[in-house]
């Protein structure tokens, strides 16, 4: 099918308002889909990041990566506890992925579900989701394979990893990303539509190979680099953003996150809005411990920030700067449990029914 340009199905809810009220009926949308949606789906970018200083301690201030902030949604991501028995196993040590990718299990899931495999697979659980991911840590695309995901090998290639530099020259990382997800197409074809004065709606004939989401290690790239190179990352990542965003078909095509993870408490339990709760009061179990109606321990030291951008997709809030200060502070997003994060963002893709309230 053709990928004409994005159409956005509003919901009623106070950024969509607008959209509502210049679009078609609501009523003539199905119970189904209302909410904000996209019109083909989108792709999905997601760059996991090392933590970073605070921003007042940088060198320069990362103008994309802020830019998607502020355009964008934010909030704190609770990580699960790691059982005394997997501290040192594969998905601890890539615990962020493993938990993003619903690869983590309660004790008392294990025995269980030690014989089904094919649960873990993002393409079973997700109406065919082709996901990959880009990662110079074997560890990390191991974790990754346990899911079904591709590695993409192209970003991170040895070559690039022989050269000085920790990281590919933006601008080819582009052109990688861009071709990994199906897009690279459209611009060829926009480009020839152009030049033979035809229409140039951004079209792209479906391949069976593109992927619907990559997730790109930007973490992966500093492991032989020197301490204190954090930044680096989060330049290059920076750089990309650049150049993705400078053209609107390509900005308005893919649902972007950025994921850090950070060794800094979620909220204190014993306050809300920023006050202490009164002697004896206890702050209600929050939804963020929960998976499902199962209470789950969560880690109270380290937590992960998020953020998320798609025009007309995600909600906007207050938040300016990608930093744990700025988010948990102006975040809307609150706090949810690191892995249903991944329900959410399939839902966007229209790989997965409607998520939450």
């Amino acid at each position: 099918m053709p990928r004409a340009r994005p159409t956005r199905i509003p919901c009623d809810c106070f950024d969509c308002r607008p959209l509502s009220e210049s679009a078609q009926r609501q009523d003539d949308v199905p119970a189904w889909k209302a909410s904000a949606l996209q019109e083909p789906p989108p792709k999905c970018l997601v760059f996991m990041l090392p933590e970073d200083c605070s921003p007042s301690q940088r060198a320069r201030p990362f103008a994309h990566l802020d830019a998607l902030v502020a355009e964008g949604c934010c909030g704190l991501l609770a990580q699960r506890v790691v059982y005394e028995e997997d501290n040192e196993s594969i998905l601890h040590r890539q615990q962020v992925l493993a938990e993003f990718l619903g690869l983590l299990q309660e004790p008392s899931d294990k025995a269980t579900n030690a014989a089904s495999k094919a649960q873990h697979l993002l393409t079973e659980r997700y109406k065919g989701l082709a996901a990959g991911v880009a990662s110079r840590c074997d560890a990390a695309v191991s974790v990754a394979q346990q899911a079904g995901v591709a590695h993409v090998s192209s970003l991170f290639s040895k070559d690039a990893a022989q050269s000085q530099n920790a990281f590919p020259e933006a601008r080819n990382a582009t052109d990688q990303i861009l071709a990994a997800l199906g897009l690279k197409r459209c611009l060829a074809a926009r480009a020839a539509a152009l030049r033979a004065n035809a229409s140039a709606l951004f079209e792209d004939n479906d391949d069976e190979d593109d992927l619907d989401m990559l997730i790109v290690d930007a973490r992966s790239a500093l492991a032989d680099s020197r301490a204190g190179e954090e930044s680096s990352a989060f330049a290059w990542v920076d750089a990309v953003l650049g150049h993705l965003c400078s053209d609107e078909d390509i900005k308005d095509s893919i649902f972007m996150v950025l994921l850090m993870a950070v060794e800094k408490p979620l909220r204190s339990p014993q306050r809300v809005g920023g006050a202490e709760l009164p002697p004896g009061m206890q702050r209600p179990k929050q939804s963020y411990a929960f998976l499902g109606v199962t209470e789950v321990h969560v880690l109270c030291d380290a937590c992960v920030v998020m953020a998320q951008r798609l025009k007309g997709i995600a909600r906007r809030d207050s938040a300016r700067v990608f930093s744990y200060e700025e988010v948990s502070k102006w975040g809307a997003a609150g706090q949810i449990l690191l892995e249903r994060l991944l329900p959410e963002l399939a839902f966007k893709l229209g790989r997965a029914s409607k998520y939450g309230a």
